[in-house]
């Protein structure tokens, strides 16, 4: 595993460009992004910004064999077609000859043809359902933030292959077990499902993969994935010691990735809702993509008061989590789209005598209520015990970041984090 990591490595640095600009594009392809994007990084990697046969080269490259899991997560046809299209039309505009290969590939995806790049996967792996038209699966990554990009590419590695040999001793077991019941049975349908590919990590480094819909209306726009929630994620992430242990649910759970970050903090149960059915489904898949059991909800503490607690209001694309030993409290991410929403939201909260709302990170406070604005003393021990991030700075920095994600960058100074507790 060590020799094919070292192998992989100098592959990489054979490609051109450094080894920052590769893992962007790395990231980026995972990501699905849209063409125009992966072209810019193409040629950023190819000599003097051009679409040269080199930056060809690392396109193929990433898709034959950049990431064994994402080799499970079935490819959007339609996406790697109109990807080849703009790098065969970049090429042309730059005078720079066509790879054959690449031309093979177009072709073949110009006709409809779904086979795997360079030959496929060596697995032998059963993949992920084949998605419906309009949905796709993406794979993110996330790291402490700082870690050099080497350190992180290598921790990423090694969590691909580990998912994927756990994926084969799963499946083993499987077929095992169905050649045992298909020899008991006389006639019928074997019961037994093949398991999926599940993702591995923890609260530092972890690979985080999801099926979402391209449609961001889809499911009330609970089945697409927003920046809200890769943030409360990353928040989840940076303070596991405040999951470790406690019954978690999240309401208005979305694509899941908040459930996925506090099971990965050791969370001893999480209960993920939503008020769309089809939302509810989608984050089923995805939790069970990313190794989060499912019980059903009578084999749980009944009795236990929640000890976490996520939401997202629709309006503004936030989520909550309640994470105080003694006192519950709410914490909940929002993402600025309307000024005057978040203002009434927080006049209602602030004019609660029963509770009390604090503002731990994001743009200077736009509170002028009574309560908010004497929390300055008790906001700054918050953030004390909680690791939260100071207001004043005007922006959040989680310790545990997702890698080159640009929705969420180029939303971060516009993500609040608020905290609500009950009044003292």
């Amino acid at each position: 595993m060590a020799d094919d990591g070292g192998r992989q490595q100098k592959e990489r640095l054979a490609i051109g460009g450094d080894l920052e600009q590769q893992w962007r594009l790395a990231c980026a392809l995972r990501q699905r992004a849209n063409p125009t994007t992966l072209c810019s990084l193409l040629r950023a990697l190819g000599s003097d910004g051009l679409m040269a046969p080199s930056s060809q080269q690392a396109l193929l490259q990433n898709w034959a064999g950049g990431s064994p899991l994402a080799e499970l997560l079935p490819p959007d046809v339609d996406h790697q077609r109109r990807v080849l299209r703009a790098v065969v039309l970049a090429a042309e505009q730059d005078g720079q000859e066509v790879c054959e290969e690449l031309m093979q590939l177009y072709s073949a995806r110009l006709l409809g043809q779904a086979g795997a790049v360079g030959g496929g996967s060596s697995t032998a792996l059963l993949a992920a359902p084949q998605p419906q038209p309009g949905w796709c699966y993406k794979l993110y990554g996330y790291a402490p933030a700082g870690e050099p990009t080497a350190a992180t590419w290598h921790r990423m590695g090694v969590l691909d292959r580990q998912a994927v040999e756990r994926c084969q001793q799963e499946q083993q077991h499987w077929r095992q077990e169905l050649d045992g019941q298909q020899q008991g049975e006389e006639d019928g349908e074997p019961g037994l499902l093949p398991p999926l590919p599940v993702t591995a990590g923890d609260a530092r480094h972890g690979l985080l993969a999801l099926h979402v819909s391209l449609n961001l209306l889809e499911g009330g726009t609970g089945c697409h994935e927003w920046e809200a929630g890769f943030w409360l994620a990353e928040w989840v992430l940076s303070h596991p010691q405040l999951a470790a242990g406690r019954c978690c649910l999240e309401i208005g759970c979305g694509a899941g990735m908040v459930g996925v970050a506090l099971h990965r903090c050791g969370a001893a149960a999480v209960v993920c809702t939503d008020g769309d059915a089809q939302t509810v489904a989608n984050c089923r898949l995805n939790l069970q993509l990313n190794g989060v059991p499912l019980l059903a909800a009578r084999d749980g503490p009944a009795d236990a008061a929640p000890a976490v607690l996520a939401a997202a209001p629709a309006q503004e694309d936030g989520s909550n989590v309640e994470m105080q030993q003694q006192q519950p409290a709410a914490y909940i991410a929002t993402t600025l789209r309307n000024e005057a929403t978040l203002h009434q939201f927080l006049v209602a909260a602030e004019s609660d005598p029963a509770i009390y709302i604090q503002q731990l990170a994001g743009p200077a406070a736009r509170s002028s209520a009574g309560k908010a604005a004497a929390a300055g003393g008790v906001e700054e021990g918050a953030a004390g015990r909680d690791g939260g991030c100071d207001a004043s700075r005007g922006g959040s920095s989680p310790a545990i970041r997702f890698q080159h994600v640009p929705e969420l960058e180029a939303a971060r100074s516009r993500i609040f984090l608020h905290r609500i507790t009950l009044a003292p």
